[in-house]
């Protein structure tokens, strides 16, 4: 039972966080969220290695889906009016 719960939470937790401390997986996405499900149950059933692989690859998406911010381009306001 706990295989499936723990992930579950997890999945459930990334989707709907009000903090965006995980800057590089989309907050209120299906997708990411069962992505995160998936992880965590490879992890919790097959094998502990799959937290580094699972690492790898959310680095690599993240450099890919890079904030304007980090990419050293700066965003100025628009004037009123």
């Amino acid at each position: 039972m706990k295989e499936i719960l723990i992930p579950v939470i997890t999945g459930t937790f990334i989707y709907f966080r009000k903090l965006d401390y995980y800057k590089s997986i989309p907050r209120g996405s299906l997708i990411a969220s069962a992505l995160i499900v998936l992880w965590t149950w490879l992890v919790i059933t097959q094998d502990p290695w799959f937290i580094i692989v699972g690492l790898v690859l959310l680095n690599l998406f993240g450099i890919h889906h890079k904030l304007p911010e980090q990419r050293g381009v700066v965003e100025y306001p628009q004037p009123l009016g």
